[in-house]
């Protein structure tokens, strides 16, 4: 199951998530589980989230802020390589950057599709079975997204 949503937030809203991450490492955030002490914002786009999709936090559920990594992101499926992530019924992605060359594909039975239509400030929503991964972005450029693993 995959979801596309348009427009989730503002620009200025995509500024203000990606001031959560003070990490200064150029990774992102770290797992941040959700809690009372969620930002409004990020917490404003899980409510939307259900919108869509129904689901209930899991006490591992977590969200954070990342840059996709110069290598870009490897074939996987959200609930972990070996199953850590059992738990996890949906990956989020909100894209707070353009996607300056890394595209997300998904992958069924050999045969993989480009996401089209991903648009900066879109939220694309999948189940955890769904297997994707997140190409390399252009040289010099960053590539940041909004993460919820619910």
């Amino acid at each position: 199951m995959r979801i596309l949503v348009k427009d989730v937030m503002t620009s200025s809203e995509a500024l203000e998530v990606l001031k959560l991450d003070d990490s200064g490492d150029g990774l992102g955030t770290p797992m941040i589980k959700f809690s009372d002490n969620t930002p409004p914002i990020v917490q404003n786009v899980l409510e939307k989230v259900s919108d869509f999709v129904d689901f209930k936090l899991h006490e591992e559920s977590y969200w954070r802020v990342q840059h996709t990594p110069e290598r870009g992101i490897w074939w996987h499926k959200d609930t972990g390589s070996h199953g850590h992530m059992a738990w996890c019924t949906y990956g989020v992605s909100v894209l707070l950057t353009d996607e300056n060359g890394g595209r997300m594909k998904y992958r069924k039975d050999g045969i993989e599709e480009v996401v089209e239509g991903r648009e900066r400030l879109g939220m694309y929503i999948h189940s955890s079975e769904e297997e994707h991964m997140v190409e390399a972005p252009d040289s010099g450029k960053t590539r940041s997204v909004l993460l919820f693993f619910i």
